[in-house]
């Protein structure tokens, strides 16, 4: 007797959303970590033009203006990002929620398997010894 398990076709695609889930929620972080990686970047562009040339001097007005203007589109930006990277956080937090109940009904399912098994096993031990019993008794009737 082999085993096979009652609600195997729920099992697997029970692991297949479980992999699907896994996939958005990678997906998911490899956005937020694209989105902090441009905002380090951006602030690190920041910093150079900040302490970039200590001794520089602005010597027209257009040259300030034209300095202060990337600045402030670079801090634009970084604004910008950071609203993206709350939304992006939150999609985060939802597709981890929907992987972690995921794995909760697929190792639901595998659990059932177990104890199902256990129970065929200890069926199969149960059938296996009363057909020894059978034997040992005709054994000892023919003597």
């Amino acid at each position: 007797m082999t085993f096979k398990f009652s609600l195997e076709p729920v099992l697997k695609v029970n692991e297949h959303r479980e992999k699907q889930q896994q996939q958005k929620y990678a997906a998911q972080v490899q956005q937020m970590q694209s989105i902090k990686d441009k905002i380090s970047s951006l602030r690190n562009q920041v910093n150079r033009e900040d302490t970039s040339e200590p001794g520089y001097q602005l010597n027209s007005i257009h040259a300030f203006r034209a300095r202060y203007g990337v600045l402030e589109q670079m801090h634009v930006e970084i604004g910008k990002l950071e609203k993206e990277l709350t939304l992006v956080d939150e999609r985060v937090e939802v597709e981890r929620r929907k992987l972690v109940e995921a794995h909760r009904k697929t190792h639901m399912m595998e659990t059932m398997k177990s104890k199902e098994k256990k129970t065929f096993t200890y069926q199969v031990g149960q059938i296996e010894q009363g057909q020894m019993d059978e034997v040992a008794a005709q054994i000892v009737n023919r003597r």
